[in-house]
């Protein structure tokens, strides 16, 4: 058997970022694809096997019966129990990666905003001495 680790993460263009507080990044999932149902654990703490999902919890105690339910064989479903058992694991190290992306960008907006401040300064200091020039030159005139 041949199966797939897929990871979907949040990237700069899907952040959120309009409060002070930090961005709104959607959360990273990890899924595996081969299996009999495509199996996914966000980082939030649920977990999707096909189109059904819950907290781990949830799986641990009706998995199995879930599995042989949807007419899986037992290997089946205990192929499903192992990818379910190194996603929950995998899972930290995604929140892990996922806090360190958020914190870039929190520090990134921050110096883009200091950026935004600075330039709007010079602008202003600027257009003020040129209405200064302007108006002591119209004085000189008058």
């Amino acid at each position: 058997m041949d199966v797939t680790a897929v990871i979907t993460y949040p990237s700069i263009e899907s952040a959120d970022m309009e409060n002070e507080d930090g961005c709104m990044v959607k959360e990273s999932s990890l899924s595996i694809e081969g299996l009999s149902y495509e199996i996914s654990a966000s980082e939030s703490g649920e977990v999707t096997v096909g189109c059904k999902t819950h907290k781990p919890q949830w799986w641990k105690r009706f998995g199995m019966g879930y599995g042989i339910g949807q007419g899986l064989e037992e290997d089946q479903v205990e192929e499903m129990r192992i990818a379910f058992e190194v996603l929950l694991k995998q899972r930290s190290k995604m929140k892990a990666a996922t806090d360190k992306v958020l914190t870039a960008v929190r520090e990134c907006e921050k110096a883009l905003k200091a950026i935004a401040k600075e330039t709007q300064e010079q602008i202003n200091e600027q257009i003020d001495a040129f209405h200064k020039e302007r108006d002591e030159a119209e004085e000189a005139v008058a």
